[in-house]
């Protein structure tokens, strides 16, 4: 295979048409760049980064970013790119920590309502070898309901626990050890705190952790983290009951 820096003058003498029309037994396609010049190859491969392996009739191998092709190309490409998903070896380290984003205050004399906005801060670091990107992560952030009394006893461990679904992207490029951050949407958590002149009492939701699925390009989990907290402890995504989802 050449090497990536010789990638500019090889696509140069390709689009110039230093290469006819290929009989080699494969799928062959004629390509169009951006530029309207055109090659007759088979598209043999991707790394899941933008990046494609193309074979030439005379057999050189050659790695072309898809930008480099027409829009018409870059349809094809990605189907190729669906139905030929890249096999990586995906090993990923997560961690999470919690930040409060907001926060109001009214004090209505015989109780004092506070309401915060919190999210988690979650870290992706790849440890593969192999680089990584355009990963898809579905997360669910975990509270427990206290200050209106509101309780789901369906499990006596997940006792007023709810939690709060989303989305993000891992686009990478990751290569070994480099990490992306994405914030999770924020949770209300809500205090309420009572005064009844002799003695006084207190309502609060709380954070109880966070769960998160990687998902590759086709769709296939490749990693799940569960938040190191008591709540959450020997539970995975499946096992969470589906009613506990927040409504609002």
């Amino acid at each position: 295979m050449k090497p990536l820096r010789w990638r500019s003058f090889c696509l140069t003498a390709l689009f110039l048409g230093f290469c006819s029309n290929v009989g080699w037994a494969g799928q062959v396609r004629t390509f169009t760049d951006v530029q309207g010049r055109q090659i007759s190859a088979e598209l043999l491969s991707h790394d899941g980064n933008g990046t494609i392996e193309l074979k030439l009739s005379d057999g050189q191998v050659f790695n072309v970013p898809v930008a480099t092709f027409s829009l018409e190309d870059q349809t094809y490409i990605q189907e190729f790119v669906k139905k030929n998903p890249v096999k990586l070896d995906y090993n990923f380290e997560v961690q999470s920590s919690s930040k409060k984003i907001s926060g109001t205050r009214q004090n209505l004399g015989y109780k004092v309502v506070k309401s915060e906005l919190w999210s988690y801060e979650v870290v992706v670091e790849n440890r593969s070898r192999d680089t990584v990107g355009d990963l898809d992560v579905e997360y669910r952030t975990f509270t427990v309901n206290e200050a209106d009394g509101g309780f789901v006893e369906s499990d006596l461990s997940l006792v007023g626990l709810r939690f709060h679904t989303g989305q993000a992207k891992v686009k990478g490029p990751l290569r070994y050890n480099q990490r992306e951050t994405f914030v999770t949407n924020p949770v209300r958590l809500d205090s309420v705190d009572y005064d009844y002149g002799y003695s006084g009492d207190r309502h609060k939701d709380s954070l109880r952790g966070l769960m998160v699925r990687i998902k590759d390009s086709a769709g296939n989990v490749v990693h799940e983290y569960v938040s190191p907290i008591t709540t959450l402890k020997d539970k995975t995504w499946d096992s969470i009951p589906k009613e506990l989802e927040a409504k609002e």
